[in-house]
């Protein structure tokens, strides 16, 4: 299997995890991490989601730094409050601060991927960010992974789906006992895609914040599904 590398895409700092064809020309999963966390983070899941030579992988790292505490720094992709990062704060018809600019970014630094097929997502904010640019083009993509992740900014969201033209699909997973995204808040994402016609696979867990075995075995059916 082909190293991680680091490269700079459309100013964004990347890890790359090349086919083992060493080819561009396949399909590629793209995750972007959580707030405080960093593209090391999701890196970590290659081994155990690598499931054809011709598949390539990339993990972004969000452009700011934010205190995670004890003195520490992690990145993220849009500012939120203290007060929004404890007791299930409910994102449903929020807006966050600095979504414009990030979406921009983004959507560059996509546009400038060599591949045609792409299954787009996330962890947490991560997957709130993806979430968004996957309804605001979900032709673009071959499918979204939401990874305790949450309904946010609503009105839009529906509009992005009510101008829809392709509806991939979506794979999602969520703790039961999660504190700082509540499960509540999943159901409501679930219940938001199918209403408007994302067939959505949504794998909740005994567990909280997190990614379990479960949901990693779940998510490699899903990326063999939709990519092979």
């Amino acid at each position: 299997m082909s190293r991680l590398r680091v490269e700079q895409i459309a100013g964004i700092e990347t890890l790359i995890k090349d086919s083992d064809r060493q080819t561009d020309d396949g399909p590629a999963v793209v995750l972007f991490h959580g707030f405080g966390a960093d593209a090391q983070d999701l890196a970590s899941l290659v081994p155990m989601l690598n499931i054809d030579d011709r598949l390539s992988f990339y993990f972004p790292e969000g452009p700011l730094e934010v205190p995670i505490g004890f003195g520490q720094m992690g990145r993220a992709w849009f500012p939120i409050p203290l007060s929004q990062l404890t007791d299930g704060f409910d994102f449903e018809d929020i807006r966050p601060e600095g979504l414009n600019g990030i979406v921009k970014k983004v959507e560059r630094f996509i546009s400038n991927l060599p591949h045609e097929e792409i299954i787009l997502g996330g962890f947490s904010q991560g997957s709130m960010l993806t979430t968004h640019l996957f309804l605001k083009n979900p032709s673009r993509f071959k499918g979204l992974v939401a990874l305790s992740g949450t309904l946010c900014n609503r009105s839009e969201w529906q509009s992005f789906c009510d101008h829809a033209k392709e509806r991939p699909p979506v794979f999602q997973t969520h703790g039961h006992f999660d504190p700082i995204l509540t499960f509540h808040q999943a159901q409501k994402l679930n219940d938001f895609l199918r209403k408007n016609d994302f067939p959505n696979e949504f794998y909740g867990f005994n567990g909280q914040h997190e990614i379990p075995m479960e949901a990693i075995r779940r998510l490699k059916l899903f990326i063999a599904r939709v990519l092979f």
